[in-house]
């Protein structure tokens, strides 16, 4: 079980079928949505810092930062070191 669902996707019909499958499973306590990477990554520091456990949905194919460079830099920078250990990604 997680603490929270984080989506990033562009589009606005895949982040209502992923919500939907989320809420399904019935294993999250709760979800957020993002259309870009920036505002997402914001969000996985401020739950860095509550200690959550998050499952991570990120859009491979965004414009500006994609879904492989999100990840990219979540593996490379020293603010997610901790964080890491914590998400489930999935895509």
């Amino acid at each position: 079980m997680w603490d929270e669902c984080a989506i990033a996707d562009d589009n606005r019909f895949d982040r209502l079928i992923c919500r939907r499958i989320i809420e399904r499973l019935r294993e999250v306590d709760s979800s957020v949505e993002f259309d870009s990477s920036e505002p997402f990554l914001s969000n996985l520091l401020d739950a860095n810092s509550k200690g959550k456990e998050i499952l991570v949905f990120p859009d491979i194919n965004m414009p500006g930062m994609n879904g492989l460079d999100l990840l990219q830099r979540l593996n490379e920078g020293e603010n997610y070191r901790e964080l890491i250990e914590r998400l489930s990604i999935s895509s």
